[in-house]
């Protein structure tokens, strides 16, 4: 797929006519020029307390609204504009950065006083609020002419989510010198709250942008949306086949219940540059998304499991939901010759929205279906007999991830249900194995190429995690002297002697700091966002990771997680740094059967999964902290190897003990152990396959 494909045709969609001479364009780093940069916006709030940054919130990529409580101020330079001279149209667009419920409203107003990007609170200059009151808004959140409001709905199509304000009135006072240019200010509908691209956003196309026209006919408004989508041809071609016999339904798909296995992949396809890199491995799938985070879902069957000439009655594709949009419909396109990669395909073969559960439900799971009944036929009227479908969000915006093909419960994965007939003979299947926890050498070849285009420095190794990394019970108790405790066995003590012939440790002490990757708190996306910068600093051989537990509670989920995650790995293989992946340990709050505990429990696997999946795909080092606490303490290890039920204990007697007794009842020294015994083998495997020593801790 061509990433900037769904980008640049999702901008032809939302700014028609745009690139004509009569229409100007105003968004940063996009038009009129590349080095425009005469949009600046930031976030204040009614209550001077409310998350006011230091600063503000001027030069965040993402600005958040929430009712008429957070606020959006924004102001595009328009002294290009011929003054005086009557703008027929002007629209400003703003873009989700994530989906939002289709149809819900936001609000706009000129300013009446200006600011700039450090407005924080219902200040707009100072940071300081015990500071003088000089400077400050007349009104909290700011002052603004409430007889010029103006309001928008939120519209979906390829782009994801918007807002499309017709600011004509505005653009006109201001060219005209009636009204100066203050800007304008933006909220959310009651109880509502948006996430908006800001004019920093990594994708310059979804930036906000004003659009003026001298004559209004030249300028298009967004569409409304379609009360009845379109549908391709290919929707109702006619069933080339011919019935012998009774129907019988038949499923293809990689799960138990299916009768056809052969031939049926899925994967989906990213435009946001920030993560770049195939998505083919992923335990899910992801369809739609943010400004210029779009995804589109392939997936794939070969139908040569029916006779040639089988009758299809009825075809259903269905995807076991996560989450996603509600209310929201999405295509089904016709993606032979990958013609949905380029979203060149014109109508969808099939279009549905995500069914959620009802609380009384006996299956709890959400799902979409999608009747593909007449693109089966198509597809089984060709000589090659393969069915190719991409899920888009081009209809109405919006998201949605499902299970894929590689989700470890395969009752959860994606399958296709035809009435065909003659329907195929087809004996019971063994049941299908689920993905296991990696294991053996597979990480020593790949990673001994990894390895060698490392040019950072030797024998350093890199600790990026959060509070469980951060703490100097982990390794920091081991970098004076040897790193071998006195109860040690033997076998233990032969690996451990690699290590300290070979580590730097003085650096596993002195690298407890947020600058070198570890923080209290802290989730991927924390290690996504700064992960380059703790490369250059660092520049470590060899880096463990672990994030996870605080991800259960406010982080991102999986896929999120996981792409994040797989971004942080890649980073570190783009420099020859060898990364050890390390699984979340468990939480004591998964432990048990209320409605929370349950929902821990179900988070902590999902994050586990996802880690997994990652260590598979890319073919590094795992440890599975979280497999390995469970097997040694199968009942209690909530009391003796989770001290406080978030981070692992460092109980006496057994903090630097390595003998199986210690390695049960202290959840650190767990920890230390299972880092350092990987550590030993690749320092032996990869970095002195030769068995090379020499200490190194001068």
């Amino acid at each position: 797929m061509k990433r900037t494909a769904l980008v640049a045709l999702g901008l032809l969609c939302l700014a028609a006519g745009a690139g004509r001479a009569e229409v100007v364009r105003f968004q940063n780093g996009a038009a009129p020029a590349p080095d425009y940069g005469g949009c600046v916006d930031t976030r204040i709030s009614i209550y001077n307390d409310q998350e006011a940054r230091r600063g503000g919130d001027g030069r965040t990529r993402e600005l958040r609204t929430f009712s008429t409580a957070r606020r959006i101020l924004i102001r595009f330079d328009v002294s290009t504009l011929p003054k005086g001279r009557p703008v027929g149209r002007a629209l400003l667009r703003v873009y989700c950065a994530s989906p939002t419920q289709l149809g819900s409203g936001m609000f706009a107003a000129p300013l009446t006083r200006d600011w700039d990007e450090t407005a924080t609170g219902f200040e707009y200059k100072k940071t300081d609020d015990d500071k003088g009151p000089e400077g400050n808004w007349a009104s909290k959140g700011g002052d603004y002419d409430a007889q010029a409001l103006i309001q928008a709905a939120c519209r979906g199509g390829l782009f994801g989510h918007g807002f499309e304000f017709d600011v004509t009135g505005s653009v006109n006072d201001w060219v005209s010198g009636k009204r100066p240019n203050h800007g304008l200010i933006l909220w959310s509908s009651p109880h509502t709250e948006h996430r908006i691209a800001s004019s920093e956003w990594s994708v310059a196309e979804f930036r906000p942008e004003l659009l003026v026209a001298a004559d209004a006919d030249e300028l298009k408004c967004w569409p409304e949306p379609a009360k009845k989508v379109a549908l391709s041809p290919a929707a109702d071609a006619p069933d080339p086949g011919r019935a012998e016999g009774p129907y019988r339904t038949v499923g293809m798909g990689l799960r138990n219940d299916a009768q056809l296995r052969a031939g049926v992949q899925d994967a989906y396809l990213k435009t946001w540059p920030e993560l770049p890199g195939n998505w083919d491995w992923m335990p899910m799938l992801r369809v739609g998304g943010g400004a210029g985070n779009q995804n589109v879902a392939v997936l794939r069957f070969d139908l040569s499991g029916l006779a040639e000439k089988a009758s299809v009655k009825s075809a259903r594709l269905r995807l076991y939901v996560v989450g996603g949009s509600r209310g929201v419909r999405f295509g089904l396109y016709d993606d032979q010759a990958n013609a949905v990669v380029d979203v060149e395909a014109g109508d969808p073969v099939a279009v549905a929205a995500v069914t959620f559960p009802a609380k009384d439900a006996s299956d709890q799971r959400a799902f979409i279906e999608w009747d593909v009944t007449g693109a089966v036929r198509a597809a089984m009227g060709k000589s090659v007999r393969t069915l190719e479908l991409a899920a888009s969000c081009k209809v109405e915006g919006g998201a949605f991830d499902a299970y894929s093909s590689r989700y470890d419960d395969p009752d959860n994965r994606p399958v296709l249900e035809l009435e065909a007939s003659p329907a195929p003979a087809v004996e019971k299947l063994p049941p299908i194995e689920p993905p296991v926890v990696p294991a053996g050498d597979y990480w020593v070849e790949p990673m001994r190429d990894v390895h060698k285009r490392f040019k950072g420095t030797p024998r350093t190794l890199g600790q990026y995690g959060d509070s469980i990394t951060i703490t100097m019970a982990f390794l920091a108790t081991h970098a004076s002297g040897s790193c071998i405790p006195k109860k040690c066995p033997p076998e233990v003590r032969k690996h451990l002697q690699i290590v300290d012939n070979y580590a730097n440790k003085r650096l596993w002490g002195q690298w407890k700091h947020p600058r070198y990757g570890n923080n209290g708190s802290m989730t991927v996306a924390w290690a996504f966002a700064n992960v380059d910068a703790w490369q250059k600093l660092c520049q470590p051989e060899v880096a463990v990771i672990l994030f996870g537990t605080n991800d259960v509670s406010y982080g991102p989920v999986p896929p999120d997680h996981t792409e994040m995650m797989a971004s942080v790995v890649d980073r570190c293989l783009a420099d020859g740094t060898i990364p050890i992946l390390t699984t979340l340990p468990p939480r004591g709050d998964q432990k048990g059967d209320t409605p929370h505990n349950k929902s821990v429990f179900h988070r902590v696997q999902e994050l586990r999964r996802a880690q997994l999946a990652i260590a598979r795909a890319r073919k590094i080092p795992l440890i599975d902290f979280y497999g390995e606490i469970i097997s040694r303490q199968p009942e209690n290890w909530d009391k003796l190897l989770m001290g406080d039920r978030l981070h692992p204990s460092y109980r006496d007697p057994w903090k630097q003990d390595f003998t199986p007794e210690g390695l049960k009842n202290s959840g650190y020294t767990l920890r230390n152990y299972l880092t350092m015994m990987m550590y030993a083998g690749i320092i032996e495997k990869v970095l002195q396959p030769a068995g090379q020593a020499q200490s190194t801790d001068e």
